[in-house]
């Protein structure tokens, strides 16, 4: 059973948010709304639990949302406006093993298991998954489910 740490996701998440911001700033003015883009309907089938509604807040250069479940399951979803260069050069740099994921938006990568990050018609979304087993599959069914509304 894999289970992340919590220190482990907060670290990955500091990373992501400062990881490429001299290419994006002003990049918030029309970022879609992450509860728009995983919903609780969403949240509920990634974390097998029920989830209280969300609200999006800023995230340093993103937009996020965040789903937890009363047992500490937890769905971190970050949104930010980027171009698909930018994207590509922003989740390279990531510290530790990136790795391709094919089948998810126009590129897609795994950031050391850490999280899951894909990009479409200008926008980067990153999921993060924190308590369930098999995070990463759970990531990318749900980013392959949630993809199109970009």
């Amino acid at each position: 059973m894999v289970v992340r740490s919590t220190l482990t996701w907060l670290s990955s998440c500091l990373v992501l948010l400062a990881v490429g911001a001299p290419a994006v700033l002003g990049a918030k003015d029309g970022t879609t709304n992450p509860c728009k883009v995983v919903t609780a309907v969403n949240a509920r089938a990634a974390l097998g639990a029920t989830v209280p509604a969300a609200t999006p807040n800023n995230a340093g250069l993103y937009q996020n949302c965040t789903y937890a479940t009363a047992t500490g399951k937890t769905l971190i979803v970050l949104v930010r406006k980027l171009s698909q260069p930018d994207f590509v050069k922003s989740a390279k740099a990531n510290p530790g093993k990136v790795v391709a994921v094919h089948g998810i938006g126009s590129a897609a990568f795994s950031v050391q298991g850490s999280a899951l990050l894909f990009w479409r018609n200008g926008t980067e979304v990153t999921l993060s998954i924190v308590g369930v087993t098999g995070p990463l599959q759970t990531e990318e069914r749900l980013a392959k489910t949630v993809a199109g509304r970009l």
